[in-house]
C-alpha cells in the first residue's frame, strides 16, 4: 500500500492549506502491483469567479492524471461532461470539510474499482451534425448572420442549433458555450 502522490494546483493559498490539512486526516493508502508506478492525484482548485479560470486545468499536461476539482457551480457545468479518458471528480467550493472528509475516500474506492471516480457520471455530451457545424462557425467568432450565410439557413434556423447545442451542453451564456466548446474540442 502506497499513499498516492499529490500534487495541488490553485492560487487560493488559504483554500490549498485547508484541503492538505484535509488530506492529513483522510487514510489515502493504495494498493500498487509490482512494476507500477506509484499512482498519482492532481487536486485543483478554481475559486476564481472568471470561466477562464478553467483553462489550465484543461490546457493542463497529463490530462489522464485522476484529478479532484473543487470549483463553482458555474465551473462544474463546463466540466461535466469532460472526454471520456478524463477522470474527473468535481466538488463545490462551498463543501463543508466533515464531507469531504467522508466523500473522499468513497470517491477513491470508486477510482480504484472501476479506473474511474464515478460510474454514474454524465455521459458523453452528443450534438447533430448542424449543431456541431453551428457551434464550430459561432466558436470561430461568426455572428449567427454570418453563419446562417455560410451554412444556407435562416438566422432562425440557426439561433434554434445554438439553442439546442447549450441546452444539450448544459450552458446558460454564449461565454459558457464557447468555454465548453474549447474543453470538449468540438471547435
Amino acid at each position: 500500500m502506497y499513499k498516492p502522490a499529490i500534487n495541488i494546483y490553485g492560487i487560493d493559498s488559504f483554500f490549498k492549506l485547508g484541503v492538505e490539512r484535509a488530506l492529513v486526516d483522510i487514510p489515502l493508502s493504495m494498493p500498487v502491483e509490482q512494476q507500477q508506478a506509484i499512482p498519482q492525484l492532481d487536486i485543483w482548485i478554481i475559486s476564481q469567479k472568471c470561466l477562464t479560470d478553467v483553462l489550465p486545468f484543461v490546457n493542463r499536461p497529463a490530462p489522464r492524471i485522476p484529478s479532484i476539482v473543487f470549483c463553482s457551480e458555474r465551473c462544474q457545468r463546463l466540466l461535466q461532461g469532460t472526454p471520456i479518458d478524463w477522470t474527473v471528480c468535481l466538488f463545490g467550493l462551498d463543501i463543508p470539510i466533515a464531507r469531504f472528509k467522508q466523500e473522499l475516500p468513497k470517491k477513491l474506492a470508486m477510482l480504484l474499482l472501476t479506473g474511474r471516480f464515478d460510474i454514474n457520471r454524465n455521459p458523453q455530451l452528443h450534438l447533430s451534425n448542424m449543431e456541431m457545424e453551428t457551434v464550430r462557425h459561432l466558436s470561430m467568432g461568426y455572428s449567427p448572420h454570418r453563419v446562417a450565410q455560410l451554412t444556407h439557413k435562416s438566422v432562425k434556423t440557426v439561433s434554434t442549433h445554438k439553442r439546442n447545442s447549450m441546452k444539450r451542453l448544459g450552458v446558460s451564456s454564449n461565454q459558457e458555450l464557447m468555454m465548453k466548446v474549447k474543453i470538449l474540442g468540438l471547435h
